[in-house]
């Protein structure tokens, strides 16, 4: 189906006809004559709906890994390598004081925290990474059994844009042939209180102390092997109704000894760690409901990891127990608990999920043919890239044109998939 004819069908699922917006969007290169997605008309016609409820259709099939990468402590990319894919081990001692090595961390952050790089994507973030590692395992042909390809980080904040009232968020995409190709936007922070940089630490610091690399045969010393800036990375594949899926996401760790085969198609048994402030009343408890668990299952569901562990603090950063949480129960747990009044549907994420990215698939098809249309040079490569802004107090998702860096990474892409 054409661009043209399937936008037209998305009108029911909340795209909204041409209107102007703002031209303070971050991305600086405003289209008044494009489509905006109603949010809020989607959320008026679709959350609440029983039909949804319990549709299994939406349940993403099991992820399924194909490739990874480890990032050493100095921003090199090792494709397909586990080298800094650690294994969760439990502090010796609790409680225990997260706030060992604060200032040196706050020292070593400035120091080492990445640039943007020659395309101005930041270098921890480039989708360009994954399609490599890719690229690497399964070759270019793979691409035609891959309808997206994307960082956890886009899908989780589109999954929880129906219940997101507050965060903005930017994402770039552009078609390689078929494949939907979206890369985070990072929004600029503003100067962050010495409150929000130590709860940032207190997660950092439970991740040191709480993985190691040593295999469990080996002893573990007390001296913290962790670097800042390491990471592994798996890219799973899953379908998400008809859309196939090449996700990438940051593991914490995994458990030891426990491997579910080996090489392509296998995956250790991944474990997502979070620290939160101890519960000690209903308000905590609800607000850890309402806020913090959807964000814990959709972030380790997208990823097919089943283990969430949490370190529980109190105000003074001494980290006090550990509780293991199940991915699957904790989305099934909070409809069901005392509080349910303010529980969350997974099914209506899944569901804003499919319906968006069907979205952006054809307004980048209907950028194609516009491109295609006014083609100068038929032959040369047009790589028609978008930027789509979801404003909160709008309820809707703009539509731009993405930044002129985007669109040198877009061809960079092409050039290493192009037959």
């Amino acid at each position: 189906m054409k661009g043209s004819a399937f936008v037209h069908g998305l009108v029911e699922m909340g795209m909204k006809g041409p209107r102007p917006f703002a031209s303070s969007l971050s991305s600086g290169y405003v289209d008044n004559s494009r489509a905006s997605f109603d949010v809020a008309g989607w959320r008026r016609r679709n959350m609440g709906k029983s039909n949804m409820m319990n549709d299994q259709r939406l349940l993403i099939s099991e992820p399924r890994e194909v490739a990874c990468y480890s990032r050493t402590a100095s921003f090199a990319y090792l494709l397909n390598d586990r080298s800094a894919l650690r294994t969760y081990c439990a502090p010796r001692e609790l409680p225990c004081d997260l706030n060992v090595g604060f200032d040196d961390y706050i020292k070593d952050r400035h120091r080492s925290e990445p640039v943007s790089d020659a395309r101005g994507a930041p270098k921890d973030a480039c989708v360009s990474n994954v399609l490599d590692a890719i690229l690497e395992r399964l070759g270019s042909q793979s691409l035609a059994n891959i309808d997206v390809i994307s960082y956890r980080n886009n899908l989780n904040k589109i999954g929880l844009t129906p219940y997101n009232s507050r965060d903005a968020w930017h994402i770039d995409a552009c078609l390689l042939e078929r494949t939907l190709v979206l890369q985070i936007v990072m929004l600029p922070e503003p100067d962050a209180q010495p409150s929000q940089l130590r709860f940032e630490y207190y997660g950092y610091r439970f991740e040191q102390i709480a993985t190691t690399r040593v295999s469990e045969h080996e002893e573990r010393g007390d001296t913290v092997d962790a670097q800042h800036g390491e990471e592994f990375c798996s890219i799973v594949n899953f379908r998400l109704r008809e859309a196939r899926i090449a996700l990438a996401a940051e593991i914490d760790c995994k458990e030891t000894g426990i491997v579910r085969g080996h090489g392509a198609g296998s995956r250790a048994n991944y474990t997502e760690l979070k620290t939160s402030r101890v519960m000690e009343n209903d308000r905590q408890r609800n607000n850890f409901y309402r806020y913090k668990a959807i964000k814990y299952w959709i972030q380790s569901y997208l990823a097919g990891v089943q283990t969430i562990r949490v370190g529980f603090r109190d105000d003074n950063g001494m980290l006090l127990r550990i509780e293991e949480m199940n991915t699957q129960s904790l989305a099934s747990r909070s409809p069901n608990s005392p509080l349910r009044h303010v529980a969350w549907d997974k099914f209506v994420c899944l569901q804003f999920m499919d319906d968006f990215l069907r979205f952006m698939r054809a307004e980048l098809e209907l950028e194609v043919e516009r491109s295609q249309r006014n083609a100068a040079a038929p032959s040369e490569p047009s790589i028609p890239c978008l930027r789509f802004s979801f404003i909160p107090d709008r309820a809707c998702i703009m539509v731009s044109h993405a930044s002129p860096d985007f669109h040198l990474l877009a061809l960079q892409m092409h050039a290493k998939v192009k037959p």
